[in-house]
This record gives structure tokens, C-alpha cells and sequence, in this order.
């Protein structure tokens, strides 16, 4: 009955609404090896909803608060264990996997970087360099994993929201901990995050659809990752507005035929 439904659902949604995506596998060049354990975006009503039949599955507002969300898994086992109690812990310990090139290139502890009563330590794992990209006006969310049950490492992600038909740059799997020493385990397979888009009709579908990293993408994605270091706290309209003019000028400026 679900699939019935679903397909149903979904067929009211117009095909012009695409999402590109792709996983960046040369982001670090070192890791290109995860190219080949990494998942493609999945839909959150598949994995956890595939063999559900009870009535909430037919509503149709339930359907489509989670038609456009995807899951982004862990693409290997990995254990990091963190202390920031102790001084002289400079720099966290991957435990797992243990060749020095992950444990250099995958892991950017950002200790202290948040201040306040509220704060907590900070760090990233660029195990997850997806893209995703389009023609259209269309939000894209990075969100916590909220439908599992269970939360054992007791970490937030990081999320955050921009419009990837005016800005284009990689998703990162940036964590709060809550704990001040202790383990953080990953299985492969593992949710980390969501992705959840929206076009201006927020019911609309989105269809995902894998694509090439060109070079002229590679180069926004790096201009636009960069911006931050030389305008912090520029707000996200003015962003895109830079990157129009921006573009518009790299038109005017090619040699015509």
C-alpha cells in the first residue's frame, strides 16, 4: 500500500525540478579511495519507511515532510577518540582506520572555537565531500539525523541552508560534542546527516540526479568555500548577489565566436 501511495504522490510533481549531485572524490587526494564506499543520497521514506503499512504512511502532509530528504551514510568504520579536559591534547586521536594519511587529511579539530556558557567543542570529519547543484531556485538544509532512535554518540551536526541554484559548495559533516572526553564510533552505513531541499512550491519533488563535477564548478565551489575568510558574517543574499555579478562578468568577458 505505502509504495501504491508514494508512487501516486509522486507523480504530481513536475521532472524540471532536478538536484544535481556528485561526490567529490578528488576534494583530498589522498582519500580518493573513498570514491568507491560511498552512498548515494538516499531517500529518508525508503530506508525507514520501505515496509511500513500503518495509516500515518497515507497522510499526505506526512509524506511530504519527508519526500525531499535524503540520507547521508558513513562510507567506512571509524573510532576518534577526543579529550578536551587535558592541555596538552593538541590535536584528537583517530584510533580507526589507522593508516597516518585518514588520521592527517580527514580530521580538522576545531577546539575552542566556540566561546560562552553554552559552547561545545567542535570538529569536523571530510569523509563526506558531496556537491549537490542545480538550474533551479532550490533550497538546500543540512539537518541533524532526526528519525533515529537513538543518538549513542551524543553529538549535533552542524546544519545549515543555502540556495544551490546561486551558490554552489560541498556539504561537511561538522559535529558539536557533547561530552568533554570521550569516543566517537561510526559503522559504515551509519546516517550522519540529512539533505532536504525545497523549490518555491515547498510540496514539489525534487529528483536527484548523479552528475559530473566540471572544472568551472570545481572553481566556484573553492571561490565560494573562500569567501568567508576575507567577508565573515556577510549575509547569504549578499553572497549570492556576488557570485551573480561575479558570473555574469566571466560571461561578458569570454571571446565571442
Amino acid at each position: 500500500m505505502f509504495k501504491y501511495v508514494s508512487s501516486l504522490f509522486h507523480k504530481k510533481s513536475p521532472p524540471s525540478n532536478v538536484v544535481n549531485w556528485a561526490y567529490d572524490h578528488q576534494r583530498i587526494r589522498q582519500l580518493e579511495g573513498l570514491a568507491l564506499t560511498n552512498f548515494a543520497p538516499e531517500p529518508a521514506l525508503t530506508y525507514y519507511y520501505h515496509d511500513v503499512k500503518s495509516w500515518f504512511i497515507k497522510c499526505p502532509a506526512f509524506l511530504s515532510s519527508l519526500q525531499n530528504v535524503y540520507i547521508i551514510r558513513s562510507p567506512i568504520d571509524m573510532e576518534v577518540s577526543y579529550n578536551r579536559i587535558d592541555p596538552n591534547n593538541k590535536k584528537m586521536m583517530v584510533f580507526k582506520p589507522s593508516h597516518s594519511l585518514v588520521r592527517d587529511r580527514i580530521l580538522e579539530p576545531r577546539f575552542k572555537e566556540i566561546e560562552g556558557s553554552n559552547a561545545y567543542e567542535v570538529f569536523s570529519l571530510k569523509m563526506i565531500p558531496y556537491v549537490f547543484w542545480s538550474d533551479s531556485s532550490i533550497m538546500m538544509e543540512v539537518i541533524h539525523p532526526f528519525l533515529e532512535w537513538e543518538n549513542p554518540n551524543k553529538v549535533r551536526v552542524i546544519g545549515g541552508e543555502f540556495n544551490i541554484g546561486k551558490w554552489i559548495r560541498g556539504i561537511e559533516y561538522a559535529i558539536e560534542v557533547l561530552e568533554p572526553v570521550g569516543i566517537l564510533r561510526l559503522r559504515r552505513g551509519d546516517p550522519l546527516l540529512y539533505v532536504r531541499f525545497r523549490a518555491d512550491n515547498s510540496h514539489t519533488k525534487i529528483h536527484l540526479r548523479e552528475s559530473i563535477i566540471t572544472e568551472e564548478i570545481k572553481e566556484q565551489m573553492k571561490q565560494n568555500a573562500l569567501l568567508k575568510t576575507v567577508m565573515r558574517g556577510c549575509p547569504i543574499e549578499a553572497v549570492y548577489e556576488l557570485r551573480r555579478k561575479f558570473n555574469e562578468r566571466k560571461i561578458k568577458a569570454q571571446p565571442t565566436s
